[in-house]
């Protein structure tokens, strides 16, 4: 690089795969969801649970832990990436698909 150029993310990444793939930790993976109506004030390093939230036979809602403690790598307006385990990938993809997730913010 040239002197005085900025840094950034991207000039760090590994050079095999894009900068959010590269943010993984070892065995997870990365799945994206929608920030929903009320995004939660989240940022890439935060630790997220993602709850399924769905309607409940009583007409009120209800909300299912789907990962606990998920790696937030990359935020844009719309989309929030986290890292999950494998095991938990398909359910939070599907939730995130349908529009049903909720993200709470760990310290």
């Amino acid at each position: 690089m040239p002197a005085g150029v900025p840094l950034t993310f991207v000039d760090l990444a590994d050079g095999a795969r894009g900068p959010v793939a590269a943010a993984l930790p070892e065995g997870q993976v990365g799945v994206t969801v929608g920030r929903g109506p009320v995004p939660a004030p989240v940022r890439p390093g935060d630790a997220v649970d993602v709850v399924g939230v769905a309607a409940t036979a009583g007409g009120g809602l209800g909300g299912r832990l789907l990962a606990r403690r998920a790696a937030v790598v990359a935020v844009d307006g719309r989309t929030v990436t986290l890292a999950v385990g494998t095991g938990a990938a398909p359910t939070v993809a599907a939730a995130g698909a349908t529009g049903t997730v909720a993200l709470v913010l760990r310290r």
